[in-house]
C-alpha cells in the first residue's frame, strides 16, 4: 500500500470527528435559545394584570353608556333628517291656480300661497303688475308699497322666518316690473296670522305720500 492511500484513508475519522463535534455546537445552541425563550415567554406573561370581576362589571357598564349614548345619537339624526324634510318641503315652487285677493278700495293685494310653496305664478304677477299701474296713474310718484308676510307654522324658528321672506322677495320682483320706484317698496315680517283661515300669504299694501 502506497503513502498517498494511508492519507486517504486516515482522513475520514477526523471528518467524522468535525462534523459530530459540530453537530453537537448546534443542538446546544438550540437548546439554550429555546431556554433562554421560555424564560421571557414566563417573565413577560407574569407582567400581565388578571382582569377581576369588578374590571368586567366597569366594561359592561361602559358597553351600556355607548349603547345609550348611541340610541340618542340614532334619535338626533332622525330629527334633523325629519327637519331637513321639513326645510326641503318649505321651498317649493306654487303650481296650478294661485288665489289672490284685492280689497275694495284697491288698496290693499293679498297672495296666496300653497303651504309648501313660496313662488308666484305668471297669472298671479300679472295681476300684482295691472293692480300697481292702475294705482300708479291715479297717484304717480307719492304711490308707496309695503309688502308683508307672516311666518309659517313650522317648528323650526329659521324656517318659518326664511319662507316668509322668500315669499315677500318673490312677490316683490312682480313689483319691480312696474314703474314704481325702488325705494318706494318696503317689506317686513309679521308674525304668524290668519287672513281668511290661511296662513301662508303675502300682502301688498299701498299707500300714498302726503
Amino acid at each position: 500500500m502506497s503513502s498517498s492511500d494511508d492519507i486517504e484513508g486516515n482522513s475520514w475519522p477526523g471528518f467524522v470527528d468535525i462534523l459530530s463535534a459540530t453537530i453537537m455546537m448546534f443542538m446546544f445552541f438550540v437548546l439554550i435559545t429555546a431556554v433562554a425563550l421560555f424564560f421571557h415567554v414566563i417573565t413577560f406573561t407574569s407582567r400581565e394584570d388578571p382582569v377581576t370581576v369588578e374590571e368586567l362589571e366597569v366594561t359592561k357598564q361602559q358597553v351600556v353608556v355607548l349603547e345609550e349614548q348611541n340610541d340618542e345619537l340614532r334619535k338626533k339624526v332622525a330629527g334633523l333628517e325629519q327637519k331637513s324634510m321639513e326645510i326641503d318641503a318649505s321651498f317649493s315652487e306654487s303650481e296650478g291656480d294661485q288665489n289672490f285677493k284685492i280689497s275694495d278700495d284697491g288698496m290693499t293685494l293679498t297672495v296666496f300661497f300653497g303651504a309648501n310653496s313660496i313662488t308666484v305664478t305668471q297669472d298671479t304677477s300679472d295681476a300684482i303688475v295691472n293692480f300697481v299701474n292702475i294705482a300708479l296713474s291715479r297717484y304717480g310718484g307719492r304711490l308707496r308699497a309695503n309688502i308683508t308676510s307672516p311666518k309659517t307654522r313650522s317648528s323650526i324658528e329659521t324656517v318659518a322666518r326664511k319662507v316668509a321672506v322668500a315669499r315677500i322677495l318673490n312677490t316683490r320682483n312682480s313689483l319691480l316690473k312696474t314703474e314704481l320706484a325702488r325705494q318706494s317698496i318696503m317689506f317686513g315680517v309679521k308674525r304668524s296670522e290668519k287672513v281668511d283661515g290661511d296662513y301662508n300669504w303675502a300682502q301688498i299694501t299701498l299707500s300714498v305720500a302726503k
